[in-house]
């Protein structure tokens, strides 16, 4: 049986078909044909051969993918370490090609990211655990970075809204079962804002006052202070919320005419008792 001659070896034994290379073979036996073509070909030969491999690949699209899958499968751990070698020969190169295609293909890097997070959900979760453990203060400055931004504070307003309209009976048998499961506590909580409301210095003022207050000044008590937003939705001439105190009861704040506005359910729940400005801003001055 003919033995295979390899660079810089012996010549073959006769009748082996490379014994005309004495000296070995005239290049590197380490290439692959493919490699060895690519050695020395022209630009114009090269850009030729990527236009065909491209319209071959877009021809046999769906075999080609089955068939690197299985190879990739059976071969992982050879196809990582040859991935690694590769990318360490030329980081910079990579990374500028990774960053190129997030950027052209958003939509399509988004889709790839979550298949690969719910199929290694295990390993994602553990890697995410560690990082925020090595990065506590960093992850805290994005959270709250993210949570202040216009966009999503109101696409997390809407989905909150959405979800409890879309569960709201199930939101409701919670509450009646926390407070049948802890009705001490419940009571404890409700009668300590009564002593507190009670204890707040007030002008004694009717819903009407207040309206008519608010109409004497140019306010539209239909009008929330805080967002702008007009409601239609009226119960007793009013929405949810007879108006939010500026300076909140619990800091100090009176339940004087002059120190409440109109104010909607939202507003009024996102403000709670903070002060205006220092620590909550209202979205018409975001």
């Amino acid at each position: 049986m003919p033995v295979k001659k390899v660079a810089g070896s012996n010549p073959c034994v006769d009748g082996c078909t490379c014994a005309r290379h004495p000296e070995g073979y005239p290049f590197d036996a380490s290439l692959t044909y493919g490699e060895r073509k690519r050695v020395n070909e022209t630009e114009e030969q090269r850009e030729h051969r990527l236009a065909r491999g491209k319209e071959y690949y877009e021809a046999n699209k769906d075999s080609l993918r089955k068939k690197a899958k299985e190879y990739h499968h059976k071969n992982r751990d050879a196809v990582l370490a040859r991935n690694k070698i590769r990318y360490d020969s030329d980081p910079e190169r990579y990374r500028e090609q990774a960053k190129r295609y997030r950027l052209e293909n958003p939509e399509a890097k988004r889709e790839s990211d979550r298949r690969s997070r719910l199929k290694h959900i295990d390993r994602a979760k553990k890697r995410d655990r560690e990082y925020r453990l090595e990065n506590l203060e960093k992850v805290k400055a994005y959270a709250e970075w993210y949570r202040n931004q216009p966009e999503n504070q109101k696409k997390k307003k809407e989905y909150q809204t959405n979800y409890y309209k879309t569960n709201k009976e199930q939101f409701k048998e919670k509450g009646r079962q926390y407070r049948e499961n802890n009705l001490e506590k419940v009571r404890a909580s409700e009668n300590l804002k009564n002593r507190r409301r009670k204890a707040v210095e007030s002008d004694g003022h009717t819903q009407k006052e207040l309206h008519d207050y608010w109409r004497a000044i140019g306010i539209d008590p239909k009008r929330c202070t805080y967002c702008d937003a007009w409601h239609t939705k009226w119960d007793n001439n009013w929405k949810t919320s007879a108006g939010d105190h500026v300076v909140p009861l619990s800091k100090g704040g009176k339940d004087f005419l002059e120190n409440i506005v109109p104010c909607c359910f939202s507003c009024n729940g996102s403000k709670s008792a903070k002060i205006l400005y220092e620590e909550w801003t209202p979205p018409n001055r975001r």
